[in-house]
């Protein structure tokens, strides 16, 4: 496929999506925030943590189907991926106000982060069809996560001298978050600025979710007829649920059980991104010439014997 300067381009934007919502992910659900929310604001309960996170991710599963047939039906993705990136900056940013004493407070804000960041990424996802094809939405998936693991690389190198200061504070730690919603908003503009919709909208938008639970219907009344889907969606369930638990109480594993520093786990999480990196780079040229079932299979059979 010859590669014209818009191509190009529209690609880039889409991806530096990825590099400015990595970028939150890793500080505020898989680093620093999780382990603030645990010592800090929830006094060592690690359940609240883990209550938090599945309310958030429920949620999501419940509306995610909707939204999906929403992005399908409609050529205002943009819209829709901006009022969640837009909900999950702000409750990222104020998070600099909880600390002891507010543990509803930033239950509340973690799931508005969560769920505006989980939301945004199906309209973000959406975008694919639209800036490359079909034959090649397995590379440029591969560009996507390397973006992201790229940008949780340099937003772990801008944060690590903050949380390594000898005489650190809880205003340090809680700076943090405000320098990932800044990174968040940033790097996300490019791909609001330069990205075009060019599937048609419905006749009428009062109607969209008619619309979108009228083809969700359709896919789960479809969906029957196609064994193969069933048992992909299933096992991505349980998968993808397991690979997000083991994410998700990564830092509070590392902080509680094995004693490490702050400043430690950002240096575990840089050589893991890194890692990170090289193998979405790596897998999308593989997935390109074997297949995305079996390079599911390679990486899977690796994470679990690891």
């Amino acid at each position: 496929m010859r590669r014209s300067p818009a191509w190009s381009r529209d690609i880039f934007a889409w991806t530096l999506f990825d590099f400015a919502n990595t970028g939150f992910y890793v500080v505020m659900i898989s680093v620093v925030f999780p382990t603030f929310f645990n010592d800090v604001i929830a006094g060592g309960n690690e359940a609240y943590w883990g209550r938090a996170i599945s309310a958030s991710m429920l949620i999501t599963a419940l509306i995610g189907p909707l939204l999906g047939s929403m992005a399908d039906a409609t050529n205002r993705k943009k819209l829709y991926l901006g009022l969640f990136t837009t909900a999950c900056i702000a409750a990222t940013a104020a998070a600099y106000g909880t600390g002891p004493g507010t543990l509803m407070l930033a239950v509340f804000l973690l799931m508005v982060a969560n769920i505006g960041f989980e939301g945004g990424t199906i309209f973000y996802d959406a975008f694919l069809p639209e800036i490359t094809t079909p034959e090649h939405y397995s590379r440029v998936s591969g560009y996507g996560f390397a973006m992201g693991y790229l940008g949780s690389l340099v937003i772990l190198g801008i944060i690590l001298p903050i949380l390594s200061a000898e005489g650190r504070t809880s205003d340090d730690v809680r700076l943090t978050f405000i320098i990932a919603a800044g990174f968040f908003a940033i790097f996300s503009v490019p791909l609001f600025m330069r990205l075009k919709e060019h599937r048609r909208s419905i006749p009428d938008e009062d109607r969209l979710l008619i619309v979108g639970y009228r083809r969700l219907r359709q896919t789960f009344t479809q969906i029957r007829q196609y064994q193969g889907v069933r048992r992909f969606l299933l096992a991505y369930f349980v998968y993808n649920d397991s690979i997000l638990t083991v994410i998700a109480f990564a830092s509070i594993y590392g902080k509680e059980s094995l004693k490490m520093e702050l400043s430690e786990l950002i240096l575990f999480f840089m050589v893991v991104q890194i890692m990170a990196l090289v193998g979405s780079l790596l897998f999308g040229r593989i997935t390109a010439n074997i297949g995305a079932r079996m390079a599911i299979i390679i990486t899977l059979t690796i994470w679990l014997g690891i």
